[in-house]
């Protein structure tokens, strides 16, 4: 005599299949941030290879100085690096939001960014100088705060620090102090 499946058995296995592949599914999205991290960190890492060339070439890090004129807005940090890595994918971190993006158009094309660039006109006009120090924070990325309440900072000498979001102090460019020439 065949004997099918009961009620109660059958909910036992289709409680099982849904327990097994919940935990799969967080096994795998916790893969897919970490994945996220790594391709952040990796975007990080030209951004800053190719500060060091911009100041190979012009004897300064790239300063941001935005500028509203007739046909947008120009000096963004992503407009002044764009030529030492000519892909825009770069200056967008994969787990944007769009919550922190900044889209300044100039001559009709979109800059898109998802990283914050520290060194702007102001705090080199503040510290007459623009020498940073080499544990000087560059560039940040805010798109890991609300999943894995982190904060990437790329320092200028080329680390990374993954900072725990609430536990760090202000973010912003360390100069050398140079009283011997006035910057404009």
């Amino acid at each position: 005599m065949r004997r099918g499946l009961t009620l109660i058995e059958l909910l036992i296995v289709i409680a099982l299949i849904a327990i097994i592949s919940g935990l799969i599914y967080a096994a795998l999205l916790e893969a897919r941030k970490r994945a996220y991290l790594a391709a952040c960190i990796s975007n990080l890492r030209q951004l800053i290879q190719a500060a060091h060339m911009y100041e190979q070439d012009w004897g300064t890090v790239p300063i941001e100085n935005i500028q509203v004129t007739d046909e947008g807005q120009f000096g963004w940090a992503q407009q002044l690096l764009f030529p030492y890595v000519n892909d825009i994918k770069v200056f967008i971190c994969p787990m944007e939001t769009g919550e922190f993006r900044a889209n300044p158009i100039w001559r009709g094309k979109r800059w898109p960014t998802s990283y914050v660039y520290h060194v702007t006109i102001y705090g080199v006009k503040e510290y007459k100088s623009t020498q940073l120090k080499p544990r000087s924070p560059l560039i940040s990325c805010l798109n890991h705060i609300s999943q894995q309440k982190i904060i990437l900072i790329r320092r200028y000498h080329g680390t990374v620090e993954i900072a725990p979001f609430g536990r760090y102090k202000s973010i912003g460019p360390e100069f050398e102090i140079s009283f011997s020439k006035e910057v404009e």
